[in-house]
């Protein structure tokens, strides 16, 4: 992965707002966190509703941070209308809000919507990780992986 592909971590931090005005009905959105390999930190999820956004520093849609307990954790997202979404979730394991990487890699557990796999050269495409969501409720799990 280049550090260009997956900068999308430092820029969570700063949890992008929804630039788009919600039209219709709105829902929760929960992303479960799971095989996380220690209790430490926390992960930081980001939601995107753009294939040309995801997962970029700029343009997240929004984004949650969640405590870990019991090497889980569960992001919530409030308010969400239906549309199409895809969701990059990293573990923070030492609090800064920033996935450590060392040659562009990650060397801090991350996961994505769908379980979807990074490619060769940097993470997967929106499309394999989007879903759907229906302006109700959904809850999601991600894998956490790490290097």
């Amino acid at each position: 992965m280049t550090g260009r592909k997956i900068a999308w971590a430092g820029a969570i931090a700063a949890l992008g707002a929804s630039t788009t005005a919600a039209a219709g009905p709105t829902g929760t959105l929960e992303v479960a966190a799971f095989e996380l390999k220690r209790t430490e930190g926390e992960v930081v999820c980001a939601l995107y509703d753009r294939a040309d956004a995801f997962p970029s520093e700029t343009n997240v849609y929004a984004g949650a941070y969640a405590k870990v307990a019991d090497r889980r954790a569960v992001c919530r997202f409030e308010g969400v209308p239906a549309g199409r979404y895809a969701v990059a979730a990293f573990h923070d394991e030492d609090g800064d809000r920033k996935l450590k990487t060392v040659l562009g890699l990650p060397r801090e557990g991350f996961g994505f919507s769908n379980d979807a796999k990074p490619g060769a050269f940097g993470p997967p495409r929106f499309v394999a990780a989007a879903f759907d969501f229906d302006g109700k409720s959904k809850r999601l799990s991600i894998r956490v992986n790490y290097p």
